[in-house]
C-alpha cells in the first residue's frame, strides 16, 4: 500500500489518499494541535443513507498494516523532523479517531492490533484514541464486555426507532434501548464519557419529538453528546433533506446542556475536498 494523493483544504484540514482506496484526515486544532481520522475498511457494508462511504459499498478489510501507515504516513505531515516520533506522537498527533471509511467492529481484530501497535510503539495513550461505532450486534456486545480501553463514539442519529432504521437500514434488527444499555454499562465500568453522535437533519430528526424523546433515553450523566450537521443533501422517500440551520443545532445543545450533558456542535472541516464527516467516497 502507498499513499498517492494529498489534498489541502481551505481551512487546513489535510485528506491522505491511499491507493487501495480509502483515506485519513488531518484535522489541524488551535496550538499546533492535530486530529487524526482514519479508516477500517474500504467501502462500508452499514451503507448509511446519508453517507457517501456506503453509497460504494464494502470493497474490503484494512490490515493491520493497513491502518498503521494512515498513522505514520499522518506523523510525517505532522512532526519536526528532528523530533523523537514518540514524543512527536504524543505532542501533535493530539487524537486519534476511528472515524474514516468503514465500521471499525467489522474489522476488529486488525482495529484492535493496531491500536495496541501504536500504544507500544509510540507509548501512545489509550485515552486519546476513540472509536466510532454504528454498533451493529453482536460485535458491540462483545466489544462492551471486553472492557475496552479506548474511548467510544456511538452514532445513534435518532432516539426514535424507526427514523434511525431509516437512517441505518441494514441495523434495523438493533434496538436502541439495548445499545443505551451497552453504553451505560460502558460508563459504569470505565468510569470514562462515552460520546453520542447525532447527525442533524432539519426537517427529519430535529423536531420537538426528536429533542423529547433523546432526553428521555436518560443517557448516563457521563454522556458528551456531539451535533452534526449533515454534509450535502439526503433524499429519502423523494423528498430532499438538508441540515439543520444553526439556530435549530443552537436549541438542541442548550436543551441538552440544561439536562446535565456536556453537548457540542462539530464544525464541518475539509468539505471542499469532501473530507468531512460522511463526505469520504
Amino acid at each position: 500500500m502507498s499513499l498517492i494523493k494529498k489534498e489541502v483544504s481551505q481551512d487546513s484540514t489535510t485528506k491522505l489518499h491511499f491507493d487501495k482506496g480509502h483515506h485519513a484526515v488531518l484535522i489541524p486544532q488551535k496550538n499546533k494541535k492535530t486530529t487524526l481520522c482514519i479508516s477500517s475498511q474500504v467501502g462500508c457494508p452499514i451503507a448509511c443513507t446519508f453517507c457517501l462511504t456506503g453509497k460504494q459499498g464494502f470493497k474490503q478489510n484494512l490490515t493491520e498494516k493497513d491502518i498503521l501507515e494512515q498513522f505514520e504516513k499522518a506523523l510525517e505531515e505532522v512532526q519536526n523532523k528532528e523530533a523523537d516520533r514518540t514524543k512527536q506522537a504524543q505532542t501533535y498527533l493530539t487524537a486519534l479517531v476511528f472515524m474514516g471509511m468503514g465500521e471499525p467492529l467489522l474489522n476488529k481484530e486488525q482495529v484492535e492490533k493496531a491500536i495496541e501497535h501504536i500504544h507500544k510503539t509510540y507509548s501512545y495513550p489509550y485515552k486519546k484514541i476513540t472509536l466510532s461505532t454504528i454498533a451493529p450486534m453482536p460485535q458491540f456486545k462483545q466489544f462492551i464486555e471486553q472492557k475496552p480501553k479506548v474511548k467510544l463514539a456511538l452514532s445513534l442519529h435518532s432516539a426514535i426507532q424507526r427514523k434511525r432504521d431509516t437512517l441505518i437500514q441494514s441495523q434495523k434488527n438493533t434496538k436502541i434501548e439495548e445499545l443505551i444499555e451497552l453504553c451505560n454499562t460502558y460508563n459504569k465500568d470505565r468510569k470514562e464519557k462515552i460520546m453520542i453522535e447525532y447527525i442533524m437533519i432539519e426537517d427529519f430528526n430535529d423536531t420537538e419529538e426528536d429533542l423529547k424523546e433523546l432526553l428521555a433515553l436518560n443517557l448516563s450523566p457521563m454522556t458528551n453528546i456531539n451535533l452534526i450537521p449533515l454534509n450535502g443533501e439526503l433524499k429519502l422517500n423523494n423528498k430532499t433533506y438538508k441540515a439543520s440551520n444553526q439556530e435549530r443545532c443552537e436549541y438542541f445543545k442548550e436543551k441538552l446542556r440544561k439536562a446535565g450533558y456536556k453537548c457540542f456542535i462539530r464544525q464541518n472541516r475539509g468539505t471542499d475536498i469532501k473530507a468531512a464527516c460522511g463526505m469520504l467516497d
